[in-house]
């Protein structure tokens, strides 16, 4: 006894997949606005008092002038990631691995923000990453207002990125120091975490404003729901006390 086997809707199937060409532009227009934020990073292409169309044409004929020189490099952004994973940990109340999460966003936004800044002074790759190894966080905040032509942090916005790091690194580089068993814990983790969103946010208003000139740079970054997903970050394991 043979059975029929249902044949598959070819034409549906078809349907549901993307074209080729629907696929080349949706890569071409990545490719090409990837291409015009480096060049405004850069300071190859201004984007002062230009409209939307204006700053595209000017891409454009910077591509064809410079197109047997350009050269394409990519870099891993973790940073969506890492925003996301944070909101998650603090919704799960688990606040040391919520500022461990923020507190990296921070350092990856602030070395990626100098590594722009310098990229237009034709310096090596090797370069670049020498002076952002070697500076330390708090002159971070300083230097890369000089870097960009850009006003210092506001105080409040200092503080908090500070008292972020700062947290992190207790958690990070945990010394297992004791205290009598009677000694109310210390909790830096939560105090820190307040309002650290508005401080993300005050920073991409910077980077939108002295980075990229005005350009208005869409991030997008889902609201993680009521309680955190756990495909993105499982229930972390407790952490022993020290007695």
């Amino acid at each position: 006894m043979s059975m029929a086997t249902k044949r598959p809707n070819e034409n549906r199937q078809m349907r549901l997949k993307p074209s080729m060409s629907s696929l080349e532009r949706r890569v071409g227009r990545w490719a090409f606005r990837e291409v015009k934020l480096d060049l405004i990073r850069r300071g190859d292409i201004d984007p002062t008092g230009l409209s939307a169309i204006e700053l595209d044409r000017s891409v454009a004929n910077y591509i064809r002038k410079h197109v047997g020189n350009l050269e394409f490099h990519v870099a891993m952004d973790y940073m969506g990631d890492l925003r996301k994973t944070a909101k998650n940990f603090a919704i799960a109340k688990h606040p040391e691995f919520a500022v461990m999460m923020y507190a990296t966003w921070v350092e990856h936004w602030f070395n990626q923000a100098i590594v722009s800044s310098i990229a237009k002074r034709n310096l090596s790759q090797d370069e670049q990453v020498e002076i952002v190894r070697n500076t330390q966080f708090k002159a971070k905040m300083h230097l890369l207002p000089l870097l960009c032509d850009g006003p210092l942090f506001s105080k409040r916005h200092r503080n908090k990125l500070v008292a972020v790091t700062e947290a992190r690194n207790s958690f990070v580089h945990y010394k297992w120091k004791t205290k009598h068993i009677d000694t109310p814990k210390e909790d830096i983790f939560t105090p820190a975490l307040k309002d650290i969103e508005g401080t993300i946010e005050y920073l991409r208003r910077y980077e939108k404003r002295f980075i990229y000139k005005g350009f208005k740079v869409r991030w997008k970054v889902k609201e993680p729901k009521s309680e955190p997903a756990s495909h993105t970050s499982p229930p972390p394991p407790t952490i022993p006390s020290s007695t």
